[in-house]
């Protein structure tokens, strides 16, 4: 391009250094020459003209910068973004160990609901074993006959017992008031009495309770096992394995613990036990 400018200037100025000297009848001529000089001179400033202008920013450098600074708004918005999750993390966070607690509460309140739920299950079957009895009694009045009396165990400490039925409610009672060794006496007395009886299997788990309750837990895991092994269709079962992986926890046999723990949720999934025995196998290391 700047040969292109350089040229003309140098035809002009030769022709010009030549003009001093041509004659008349070339002077035609070099007027043509000069103004076709004059022509590619102008050619040549516009082109220098449209150089300049193509050196000037494109409309695309300016769409550029725009992005560019969208983008960097965006990363403003992002940055203010991102603190606001952190900080509702933190609240999930705070918020999740809070409601963790409260599940710890509750489950406590459920445990201890449940324990009492079984002591009043416990309670009404005595008591329904003694309207039967007394139903029983009435029936042989009604009929004349005099009542038939079953062999009389008195409990060391406690009052005369004239029947199985009185014999098991005694040994509730002082299973209930913290005599353990009295109420293991009395229900082994009322086992040898009616070993098939509707309390039978009551009885034998009321035994383990009280050892368990006396923490002997060896003993009391024996005597939860005899009363699944003993009576396999009693409503005791479930209770019964609860407390055996309670016992087994108590003497540190956490495989044992576990075992029975998982035969209450898996036999008996629906079960207030089951839910006891998850809370236990999530405890447990």
């Amino acid at each position: 391009m700047i040969k292109r400018l350089l040229s003309p200037l140098l035809i002009v100025s030769t022709i010009i250094t030549i003009s001093g000297c041509a004659m008349q009848s070339e002077f035609v001529d070099l007027e043509n020459e000069v103004n076709r000089m004059k022509v590619i001179l102008l050619q040549a400033q516009r082109e220098v003209s449209e150089l300049q202008k193509s050196q000037q920013p494109p409309q695309d450098d300016h769409i550029a910068v725009e992005i560019k600074e969208q983008f960097a708004k965006m990363d403003s918005q992002n940055t203010g973004s991102i603190d606001m999750l952190q900080k509702n993390q933190a609240d999930f966070e705070n918020r999740f160990t809070q409601l963790a607690t409260d599940v710890q509460v509750i489950q406590g309140s459920v445990e201890e609901n449940t324990h009492r739920m079984a002591e009043l299950t416990e309670n009404s079957d005595d008591h329904d074993a003694a309207i039967q009895e007394m139903s029983r009694r009435l029936d042989n009045l009604e009929a004349g006959q005099p009542p038939v009396h079953s062999p009389v165990v008195t409990p060391s400490g406690g009052a005369a017992a004239s029947t199985p039925s009185e014999l098991y409610n005694q040994s509730y009672k002082d299973y209930m008031s913290g005599n353990y060794d009295l109420a293991i006496e009395g229900f082994y007395n009322y086992l040898r009495q009616s070993p098939t009886g509707n309390l039978a299997p009551n009885a034998l788990y009321w035994i383990g309770e009280c050892y368990y309750s006396k923490g002997d837990y060896s003993k009391s895991v024996t005597v939860f096992e005899s009363v699944t092994i003993d009576y396999p269709k009693s409503d005791k079962i479930v209770s019964a394995f609860l407390k055996m992986g309670y016992g087994y926890e108590k003497l540190k046999n956490n495989d044992m613990a576990k075992l029975y723990f998982k035969k209450v949720v898996e036999q008996f999934p629906y079960s207030p036990e089951a839910s006891l025995a998850k809370v236990r196998l999530t405890d447990i290391k």
